[in-house]
């Protein structure tokens, strides 16, 4: 393990050329430069992860990997980790955007506050490009009701991050990932400044049939998290009605 190089895990799936030159200037600003990019192609129809070290700077380390079959995002992350060689791995979704200070500032907060996982304020951009700022609330007990984390923000120490396995359901993967983690009592910081830039609005544009199966994968997370089979259908619940009454 290196203890200077943060390791970066970016998931990939049919991404377009335009999606990984952003992806690339969110990791190429960023005012640390012992960076390693670790991009896992999740089995895409057209893949462009053969070629893409051209768009990072040169002395980003670059890590690939392809599955032959697509396994999702939980897979794709859960491989990431496998493979990283830094002290320190940082989430990176592809579709979101870093401010250039954003893990400067993590790795500065980690120290300072003896944290396992630091998060970041961010500004959900959503489907009518609406930019609203948001700060997680990481307080005891937030995480059974919803997930305050958005994955692009976190940072984890690769020991945590390779001792505790990442789930491998195909959703909420990171509601799962996280709750676990604060179960176990790992250290969570946030640093008070938005410093990720987090594109929802696939998010809001999915149908209905999508979120009742998402009540399912809810219960998942819960119960990959710790909590017994009476509470996750009551912490799902209560997710339920806190999205009926939030609108």
């Amino acid at each position: 393990m290196n203890k200077n190089l943060i390791s970066i895990i970016v998931p990939m799936h049919n991404n377009s050329q335009e999606s990984i030159r952003r992806l690339s200037r969110s990791i190429n600003r960023q005012s640390l430069t012992q960076l390693e990019v670790v991009l896992i192609d999740d089995a895409s129809e057209i893949s462009l992860i053969n070629n893409i070290d051209i768009f990072f700077n040169p002395y980003i380390k670059i890590v690939k990997y392809r599955f032959k079959e697509n396994m999702g995002a939980g897979a794709a992350r859960a491989k990431g980790i496998e493979l990283a060689s830094g002290f320190l791995i940082a989430m990176h979704d592809s579709d979101d955007f870093w401010k250039k200070d954003k893990l400067k500032k993590q790795v500065e907060e980690m120290k300072e506050f003896k944290s396992d996982i630091v998060t970041t304020d961010h500004i959900r951009i959503n489907a009518n490009g609406k930019k609203f700022i948001k700060t997680p609330s990481l307080s005891k007990g937030c995480f059974k009701i919803k997930n305050p984390v958005v994955n692009s923000s976190a940072v984890i120490k690769a020991e945590v991050a390779k001792k505790e396995l990442y789930p491998l359901i195909r959703r909420r993967q990171d509601y799962a990932y996280w709750a676990m983690l604060a179960n176990k009592k790992y250290n969570f910081h946030n640093v008070k400044e938005y410093l990720v830039y987090y594109d929802a609005s696939k998010n809001d544009t999915l149908s209905r049939k999508w979120y009742v199966k998402n009540i399912y994968y809810n219960f998942l997370a819960h119960r990959f998290a710790g909590q017994n089979f009476v509470f996750s259908i009551f912490f799902v619940i209560a997710n339920v009605l806190e999205r009926v009454f939030r609108r």
